[in-house]
């Protein structure tokens, strides 16, 4: 759309005329807080989803291409459809608000709880999601100094 010289996305572009290199993958982990699991018990395995409060970033500001964003809704259902979320808030931080207030079990991006801490990673490495990033920009730009400098940086 040319709304900006550089970008960096959380998904792979697919316009041919963008120049892209990826440049880290943000994990996901299911988090509790402390008090939740005090409260209602710690999920051992991905089913046990099934009898536990989820929490949902959705809504219609979260861009769809966060296709991750429901996976605590439909893992481990075996074709029973999707769990229905206890709460849904369309921004990350207002799911993390609320996980760290014991409301529910969330999928929060790693670096975030890193950050802000008090949570409980539940199921294991194993359990994980990721979502890449990527620095794109126009090929048409390539030689411009100002997005040099940027793509250098990077």
């Amino acid at each position: 759309m040319r709304e900006a010289d550089v970008a960096i996305r959380l998904r792979l572009p697919t316009q041919p005329d963008l120049i892209q290199r990826k440049l880290f993958s943000v994990r996901f982990h299911a988090y509790a807080s402390p008090e939740y699991i005090k409260r209602f018990g710690t999920p051992r395995a991905l089913d046990d989803l099934d009898n536990h409060r989820v929490l949902l970033l959705g809504g219609t500001v979260v861009p769809n291409h966060f296709e991750n964003r429901r996976w605590l809704m439909e893992v481990a259902r075996n074709g029973k459809g999707p769990r229905e979320p206890a709460l849904t808030i369309n921004n990350v931080l207002g799911i993390m608000r609320a996980c760290q207030r014991g409301i529910g079990v969330a999928l929060l991006p790693d670096y975030l709880v890193e950050e802000n801490g008090g949570l409980v990673q539940l199921f294991g490495e194993s359990e994980s999601i990721a979502l890449d990033a990527y620095f794109v920009y126009p090929e048409e730009l390539k030689s411009v100094a100002r997005v040099q400098v940027f793509a250098t940086f990077w």
